[in-house]
């Protein structure tokens, strides 16, 4: 399973369109040519945002002033979520870009499952500890969290690659 994931990941490398246009031979016509004309990075965030900027026109033209637009920002339960989703997926292209700019090109497969494992355990001991205090939550608290773990992802990855520069040295 290891040498076939490889040779994928080799294969993807030498020729990323092929390796996409493979992944989705199970998905109906409209689907794949859909997949193959969005970049894999260019999916979540810009759907996301493009989501978040139409609820936020929606608002803007169906009330008549910008203060009950805000309390309907502040008080519908769609608009939290599409905003929310459209924070995390600026969080998560922040990440990538920096990674990217800092990191050579990106994070290797073990540093990126590595993180993963990371994510995992640490968000889930943080969400437990975090229902002690549940009354207290709010938006700002979250964005909070959201920054946390978005620093504490470019620290581990930045540990991860020294590691490894310190180990092929």
């Amino acid at each position: 399973a290891l040498r076939q994931r490889q040779a994928l990941q080799n294969a993807a490398r030498l020729n990323p369109a092929a390796a996409r246009a493979a992944a989705y031979q199970h998905h109906p016509y409209v689907i794949r040519k859909l997949f193959l004309f969005l970049r894999p990075s260019l999916r979540y965030t810009p759907l996301s945002l493009l989501a978040a900027g139409l609820l936020l026109h929606h608002t803007l033209r169906t009330r008549q002033q910008f203060y009950l637009a805000l309390v309907y920002l502040q008080s519908s339960k769609l608009a939290y979520i599409l905003l929310g989703n459209a924070i995390i997926a600026m969080a998560v292209s922040t990440f990538s870009l920096l990674t990217k700019l800092f990191l050579d090109g990106g994070l290797r497969p073990n540093e990126r499952d590595s993180i993963g494992e990371h994510i995992r355990w640490d968000v889930t001991e943080t969400c437990l500890a975090l229902t002690i205090f549940r009354s207290e939550l709010d938006v700002t608290t979250a964005i909070e969290f959201l920054g946390l773990v978005i620093l504490k992802c470019l620290h581990w990855s930045v540990e991860l690659r020294g590691g490894h520069l310190r180990m092929t040295e």
